[in-house]
């Protein structure tokens, strides 16, 4: 239960004011002590519809602009790409991708699943020379396309040809 109920005050937390990070919890500080004040009456939890609790709490949270956002306005502002500086050249066109994949799991000493969570995560080293365009694909669709194509006419294309 108390699992279930930590689960769900994310689940209100991210209701109010969206991405939970340490920005998020400074900035709405008051607001999650509202929250918490409505929710939990003497250690017990009372309340946990965030349906309910908006019309009782209607304050607003304060959404923090993440990193990835604050660089999507910068890239359109000035038309730069930050991550990149100018006139790298490798003698290797090379890339390596690491998929790395969590599984969580929950149960009850009777077998039911309480909580299950997937997770996962791609790591990339890139040695490429310029700007190339590199196309990737999770099936085989990309593979099956080029055996139906010549050799010659991908190898005179400046994009990266991926082996299995």
């Amino acid at each position: 239960m108390v699992f279930e109920f930590l689960l769900k005050v994310v689940e209100i937390f991210q209701n109010y004011f969206g991405k939970i990070s340490e920005e998020s919890v400074k900035n709405n500080f008051v607001l999650i002590y509202e929250l918490l004040d409505e929710i939990v009456d003497f250690g017990y939890p009372q309340n946990t519809d965030s349906g309910i609790l908006k019309t009782f709490i209607t304050q607003q949270g304060v959404k923090s602009v993440t990193k990835e956002e604050q660089a999507a306005i910068t890239s359109q502002v000035t038309g730069q790409i930050g991550w990149r500086r100018e006139g790298i050249k490798y003698r290797r066109n090379e890339l390596f991708l690491d998929v790395m994949e969590y599984v969580n799991l929950l149960m009850s000493p009777q077998g039911q699943v309480l909580s299950a969570h997937v997770a996962g995560k791609i790591l990339m080293k890139s040695y490429l020379s310029g700007m190339p365009e590199c196309k990737f694909g999770i099936n085989d669709k990309i593979v099956m396309d080029s055996k139906g194509k010549s050799t010659e006419d991908t190898k005179t294309k400046s994009a990266i040809a991926i082996d299995d």
